[in-house]
């Protein structure tokens, strides 16, 4: 099988620019290239649940025809994997390379045992590499191109592949897509990998930190954002803060994911700071308005107390004063902070935009409801597990004009859609599941949840036996026992 995964390759690099037939022939396994470049995984299948438990993107190199000589894939083998920047570049990921040739073992002073043509790794591991590349990228399951070169992120979802020598990502580019995979990780790791450049900025007068931070941007360094979110979460003093940030405004879209923790945190509970709240709005703003800006925006409207809600909104609307100048997506997100404090008018003028934005109507609905407006009809989720979050997310103010809706889903042929619409209705005041909820307590799957819900509504928790929990559930329409 292993010849013929090779004859297979082989016959499809034919019909590339690089001529497989003209490259000149190994006689054995060259020796194993130097061991700062790339570091293979040791064990294929654990490097894959690796990337998904630690967050971190997958770099698949398929290398398959380096035993039959082909001058691609030697050359990578010899220049680009050994590469002392590539190596660096790629630390943060799970690195794996695909070829179905078993060679000799090296080994190592503490006694373990690499391959010993790529120099890390495992025989194993590069064969098992293979055989995955080709169940996933191969239209038939035999024929792959070698060389090729596919990034895949933490879901394992590609999001870069190439054929052909072309397709091997330099540095900067290994580095772009890093932190935009794994931001939270290149914040941290962003400390060591640009260490000297964080200490000069940290050195430099208030009076220039903000002339030197925006050139750092302006280089479009990838780490750039990234550093500068870790240098303001360091930084006491409240100016210099402000210069990092105002850096930051002109990093472009690039900076959206490693931005998102820290505007999260200072619009999580906005009145505790609302200087840094806003000042951190008016970033995501600058970077992407009608995304991370909408998104920001809008949870200060919301969360605020006094003026610092106006305060959000008009930094969100910019040059703009009128949500009716915006961009749909931009008045959708205006309106819906607007109608989730409880202003009718900007609720009713959602529906419309719902559909032509691209939007759930399940946000519309939820605005509408907060803000008191009758929820016109719409489509419902799809699907059980649709169904039931929609139950449990649901809130006692969301639960206006929902009533009949949720009786009905107590009929639902699913159980868990039956037993999640039932403790939206208990939240909302009503008992009309009540005889849903005490059969679901001793359920072993629904039970854990009930219980949990039960013990807030309550206050404490009174045990397993359903019969304790009788005068919690029951309790007529409206909240009357």
């Amino acid at each position: 099988m292993r010849r013929r995964l090779a004859v297979t390759l082989l016959l499809t690099l034919l019909c590339a620019p690089a001529r497989a037939q003209d490259a000149p022939r190994a006689a054995k396994p060259p020796p194993a290239p130097p061991p700062e470049g790339i570091r293979w995984e040791r064990d294929f299948q654990a490097g894959l649940r690796r990337a998904a438990s630690e967050g971190r993107p997958l770099y698949l190199c398929v290398n398959a025809l380096l035993d039959q000589g082909e001058a691609g894939n030697r050359m990578l083998w010899a220049e680009y994997y050994p590469s002392k920047a590539v190596g660096a570049a790629t630390r943060g990921m799970v690195c794996c390379v695909a070829n179905g040739t078993d060679h000799k073992a090296l080994r190592r002073p503490d006694g373990t045992e690499s391959c010993g043509t790529y120099g890390s790794g495992t025989c194993q591991a590069h064969r098992d590499a293979l055989t995955w590349a080709l169940q996933r990228f191969s239209p038939d399951g035999e024929t792959l191109v070698s060389p090729s070169h596919h990034l895949l992120d933490p879901d394992l979802r590609e999001v870069y592949g190439v054929d052909f020598m072309q397709g091997a990502l330099p540095p900067a580019a290994l580095e772009g897509w890093f932190v935009r995979l794994s931001p939270r990780l290149a914040l941290r790791s962003v400390w060591t990998e640009r260490e000297s450049r964080l200490a000069a900025l940290a050195a430099t007068k208030t009076a220039d930190l903000g002339k030197a931070a925006a050139a750092w941007v302006g280089e479009r360094d990838p780490y750039a954002p990234a550093a500068l979110v870790a240098a303001i979460d360091t930084e006491a003093d409240a100016a210099r803060r402000d210069a990092l940030r105002s850096a930051l405004a002109n990093a472009g879209p690039d900076a959206v994911p490693v931005l998102h923790d820290a505007v999260e945190a200072a619009t999580s509970a906005p009145d505790v700071d609302p200087d840094a709240a806003i000042a951190w709005v008016a970033v995501a703003c600058a970077v992407d308005r009608e995304g991370l800006g909408a998104w920001a925006a809008g949870r200060v409207a919301v969360r605020a107390q006094g003026d610092l809600s106006a305060r959000a909104l008009e930094t969100l609307r910019g040059e703009g004063a009128d949500p009716a100048s915006s961009t749909t997506a931009l008045r959708f997100a205006l309106n819906e902070a607007l109608a989730l404090r409880g202003d009718k008018a900007a609720a009713q003028a959602l529906v419309a935009d719902a559909a032509t934005a691209g939007l759930p109507f399940a946000r519309a609905a939820r605005a509408l409801r907060r803000a008191r407006v009758a929820v016109p009809e719409g489509p419902e989720p799809d699907g059980r597990d649709a169904r039931r979050e929609a139950w449990l997310a649901a809130t006692p103010e969301e639960m206006f004009g929902r009533s009949a809706a949720a009786r009905d889903a107590l009929k639902d042929p699913i159980e868990e859609v039956r037993v999640a619409a039932a403790l939206a209705l208990r939240r909302a005041g009503d008992g009309a599941g009540a005889d849903i909820l005490l059969a679901a307590l001793a359920d072993p799957v629904e039970g854990p949840d009930v219980r949990a819900a039960l013990v807030q509504i309550a206050g404490a928790d009174r045990g397993d036996d359903p019969a304790v929990w009788e005068d919690v559930v029951r309790v007529a329409p409206g909240g009357g026992k």
